[in-house]
């Protein structure tokens, strides 16, 4: 089922989540003292939600995924790839990462489960600025 509008959408929301994530870790907290706070719930939200939905996907479909990064799937991925007419039973929910087909059209390869150590970095800075600010 190929619906162009429905893909640009589920795109535009990954862009938006990214630069949010990103543009966060630019605001002082003299400006925003609470940034930290919300930053945190915010990849805590999405550790937890791209974990539960690989592991709803791993049931449900009666996979077996070997190593911890192909538990993390997006669900924003999952139903880009519907819309661009795979099955969610597919392999490429599983093996497929926004950020590495964001990084392809600029001629960057980079690996699929890349994204799990992007969010691992991410919890990684905050916990610094967290415990030395």
């Amino acid at each position: 089922m190929k619906n162009k509008p429905m893909m640009k959408i589920l795109i535009g929301l990954h862009i938006v989540y990214f630069l949010i994530i990103i543009g966060l870790f630019f605001i002082p907290l003299n400006v925003w003292k609470n940034r930290l706070y919300y930053q945190f719930l915010l990849l805590f939200g999405t550790l937890v939600v791209n974990l539960s939905w690989g592991t709803l996907y791993s049931l449900n479909y009666k996979r077996r995924l070997y190593g911890w990064h192909y538990y993390f799937i997006c669900p924003l991925t999952s139903l880009t790839q519907y819309y661009r007419g795979y099955r969610l039973s597919s392999w490429r929910n599983y093996s497929h990462s926004f950020v590495s087909e964001v990084f392809s059209k600029f001629g960057l390869r980079m690996p699929y489960h890349i994204t799990g150590y992007f969010l691992f970095l991410g919890s990684l800075i905050l916990g610094i600025q967290y415990f030395f600010s």
